[in-house]
């Protein structure tokens, strides 16, 4: 805050100005016009307490000791391709973290991990039909357009290989043929194969990169969702034999079913990645280029919903809905929202249904269209608010107030907010916003905090924004280098009475903020050495401190207030700013002893204004205030130089 203080009715006043807490960061104003209390730059920083400290490192949690088979790592092979959090209704609501990767899920209680099988089938070189191409598989549970993979004992048929997907032709309820690709599985084009090969062939249902698969649970059982390959669905019983799980993931039948058994009598669920558990239905979004069963509807994006305690069979009368049918806008995410009604967030638009419970009185309204969703792991619910990420940042839907009674109005007056709640730092936000991977952005609101992650490949980084919800204020743009985060997940593994946060990557999962200045990179899921850690470090601007005047004037000193300890090592640097010229004016290295530290820095130095540059190199020491004085300088003054 700026002021001045006088010696005497001939001296030349001193002028003050600071910080005496830290709030938040604001990037997208000149330096001179943030506003007090605000840094102008912060890396890898909190301000918890109104205090500048470093973030805390994340733990790597993927070693799967114990595990049999031992796991090994391939990128774009096997690794994780998506994750969920599993909550067991039979074993005190013990939550499990889901990792999928390609033969199997990954479950992993905290300590323990297991294997949930992917179904496979064993057939005998026998059974194999050369002339009709028919692989004979009595009572096997394939799908029409199931992905798939083949091993064998002896050799394989000759057409087809090891390490190749193909895409399975349900011939009968006891045969199958293979396809080079799902559309020529969907036609019935088998591959044509000229020997039976010799002794047993395994056929393994797989799931790959091209599935961009997510986790649902529902029913209380859990589901892998496929683009275009059938949902797979496991019944979430833990019992196992060794490292894996008793029961496996089956694929649901193309066809429509009951839960109590037999056949439907509307549509199956769709073979989509983009899919919800609301108002005790499976929700999803019918591929644009897959015509709808029924209605026999393409190029819309069509959400369909089961019917209630239904996972395969849906009725498309009440529960096939075109969301802009006709337009190019399309459904990226879904969100449930207070009262049985549900937010659909689409490329372009944000609709409401209502309802949900009851689709025949369903009724669905634009409720904007100005922006929409770019990335469905970026919508995160905190209370009444909504969070997103658009084209234009990150949007906030609010709960409007009633105009009469002042009061916390129904769904109808939801409404979204007209400047994105990343305006403070735009121009980061921009940047980011044309990465090449911005559909794959994932937010989290946890511990007060909203985080967002983007990953910046060309620059070896994934930036993780953070906005602290408390202070309404965005805090810290973190980096982590060789590092990219697909999903975050917030479960009670290991612990049944407290919640914890998992930042998920496609080479395993890490504790987020556990570890003291490190974070414990550069391991790959099945490894359980720990190796290689890196040192987190943190840089800090503050605001420009002009003393509400761009007059010159004659920098006195800076005074820092700071808590330190024995590991701390930072620097602080002063710079001022005449015009556009920046000059460093004095610097301060610290790596010593513990104790409350108030540095003074000489900054006898002319300028318009000042500002403090940190930087923590190791530790954690904790940045309190910035105080700065200075001399006015006017026209007619004797030179202070």
């Amino acid at each position: 805050m700026s002021g001045f203080e006088g010696y005497g009715e001939n001296d030349t006043p001193h002028l003050y100005d600071g910080d005496r807490a830290f709030v938040g960061l604001n990037t997208y104003l000149d330096r001179d016009s943030v506003p007090e209390g605000f840094l102008s730059e912060s890396t890898n920083l909190r301000l918890d307490d109104n205090r500048i400290s470093l973030r805390k490192g994340l733990d790597f949690k993927a070693g799967l000791s114990g595990i049999s088979p031992s796991y090994t790592y391939s990128a774009g092979d096997e690794e994780a391709f998506a994750y969920g959090v599993y909550s067991d209704p039979d074993d005190d609501k013990k939550d499990w973290l889901v990792a999928v990767t390609k033969q199997a899920a990954i479950i992993w209680d905290g300590t323990t991990p297991y294997y949930v099988n992917y179904y496979s089938a064993d057939i005998a070189s026998g059974n194999v039909d050369a002339g009709t191409d028919v692989w004979g598989a009595p009572g096997h549970k394939f799908q029409v357009g199931d992905a798939v993979q083949l091993t064998t004992t002896g050799t394989l048929p000759t057409g087809v290989t090891t390490a190749t997907t193909y895409y399975v032709i349900d011939f009968s309820v006891s045969s199958i043929q293979l396809a080079s690709s799902y559309e020529n599985a969907l036609a019935g084009t088998q591959i044509n194969i000229t020997t039976a090969g010799s002794g047993t062939h395994t056929v393994q249902s797989i799931v790959d990169t091209s599935h961009e698969p997510e986790v649902v649970q529902a029913f209380n059982q859990v589901y892998i969702m496929r683009y275009k390959n059938r949902p797979l669905c496991w019944d979430g019983a833990t019992a196992a034999t060794g490292s894996v799980v008793n029961s496996e993931f089956e694929s649901l039948s193309s066809t429509a079913t009951l839960s109590g058994g037999g056949a439907g009598t509307g549509d199956p669920f769709p073979s989509t990645n983009t899919t919800a558990y609301i108002a005790n239905r499976l929700i999803g979004v019918q591929p644009r280029e897959i015509a709808t069963p029924t209605q026999g509807v393409t190029d819309s994006s069509t959400v369909v919903l089961t019917d209630l305690l239904e996972n395969n069979n849906i009725t498309p009368v009440d529960s096939e809905w075109y969301i802009n049918q006709g337009t190019s806008d399309y459904v990226v995410g879904f969100a449930p929202y207070q009262e049985n009604n549900m937010l659909i967030f689409n490329r372009r638009s944000v609709t409401v249904a209502s309802n949900v419970h009851a689709t025949p009185i369903s009724v669905r309204y634009q409720l904007t269209e100005r922006y929409g969703c770019i990335a469905k792991r970026t919508i995160v619910n905190a209370g009444n608010f909504f969070f997103f990420l658009s084209d234009e940042g990150v949007m906030q839907l609010n709960p409007a107030l009633d105009a009469v009674t002042q009061a916390g109005a129904a769904v109808s007056k939801l409404q979204g907010a007209v400047v994105p709640l990343s305006e403070p730092i735009k121009d980061l936000m921009t940047a980011s916003l044309k990465s090449t991977n911005i559909d794959k952005a994932c937010a989290v609101v946890f511990d007060n905090k909203y985080y967002l992650a983007i990953d910046m490949t060309p620059t070896g980084y994934t930036f993780v924004y953070v906005y602290d919800l408390i202070k309404g204020t965005w805090v810290s743009v973190d980096q982590y280098a060789s590092l990219t985060i697909t999903d975050f997940k917030v479960a009670r593994v290991g612990s049944i009475d407290s919640e914890v946060l998992y930042a998920c990557t496609d080479k395993g999962w890490y504790l987020f903020e556990e570890n003291d200045s490190v974070d414990d990179t550069n391991r790959t899921i099945g490894s359980s050495a720990e190796t290689n850690t890196t040192q987190i470090s943190g840089t800090f601007d503050t605001r420009g401190y002009t003393f509400g005047t761009h007059f010159p004037k004659r920098f006195q000193q800076v005074d820092v207030s700071v808590n330190v300890s024995n590991a701390d090592n930072f620097t602080l640097q002063t710079w001022t700013r005449d015009l556009d010229s920046n000059e460093q004016v004095d610097d301060y290295t610290h790596s010593g002893s513990d104790e409350d530290l108030i540095r003074r820095l000489r900054t006898r130095q002319r300028g318009q204004r000042l500002y403090v540059k940190g930087t923590i190199v190791a530790g954690s020491p904790d940045f309190r205030s910035v105080t700065v004085s200075a001399i006015p300088q006017t026209i007619g003054s004797r030179n202070l130089e």
